[in-house]
């Protein structure tokens, strides 16, 4: 593969993106990666969490400041403003393209779109936690508040957008790998178009 037809599709350019940023973010110890901050803090960013409670996300961030690790979150926040953009571009050029080989609507696409704006909401609540641990060191209440629903809603859109990129995958390769004139699912009647009486092919019953 060339790298121009990288930059001439936008889906392939995403995709390399998506997973240069995934293994930096979940299969590193580098500068802003989720090992650097379960390093720091003692413990796994609420980021990985699904829907952490307000307890959890604030003995967290105290966790951080206690150990000196608010900078390892902060570098992990950083790299979080790019990854949700660039998986909800992602997820909705994909499920844009199946859905229209595969005859469903398009506006699933806006699915993983609005996954991304969980992930921000939850991402400012992170930010609002770090500057109280920068400052009184206490993270604001509301923010861990924000952190959860903001979760809530990242995971659960997340998992619908994937769940019906599958769906959409099998559909259309069933359609590409069925016999012409023959529908996926539907019952085979071969025997009509070749000339066979209906009363024969059942048997004679």
């Amino acid at each position: 593969m060339r790298i121009r037809s990288i930059w001439r599709n936008p889906l392939l350019g995403l995709a390399a993106a998506w997973v240069v940023l995934a293994g930096w973010l979940f299969g590193s110890h580098g500068w802003g990666s989720l090992v650097a901050v379960a390093e720091a803090c003692g413990g796994p960013a609420p980021d990985v969490r699904f829907a952490p409670s307000p307890e959890i996300t604030l003995a967290f961030i105290e966790g951080c400041r206690a150990r000196g690790g608010v900078a390892a979150y902060e570098h992990l926040q950083v790299l979080d403003l790019v990854y949700p953009a660039v998986v909800a571009a992602l997820l909705a050029l994909t499920l844009r393209g199946l859905a229209r080989l595969a005859g469903w609507p398009r506006w699933l696409a806006v699915i993983p779109m609005l996954a991304s704006l969980g992930d921000y909401a939850e991402n400012l609540g992170a930010w609002a936690l770090i500057s109280g641990a920068k400052t009184d060191g206490a993270g604001p209440a509301w923010a861990a508040g924000v952190v959860q629903a903001g979760s809530f809603v990242k995971v659960t859109l997340s998992w619908c957008a994937w769940l019906i990129v599958i769906a959409l995958a099998v559909r259309v390769l069933a359609r590409r790998t069925a016999p012409p004139g023959v529908r996926p699912g539907a019952p085979d009647r071969s025997w009509r178009s070749q000339g066979v009486p209906e009363r024969s092919a059942r048997g004679g019953a």
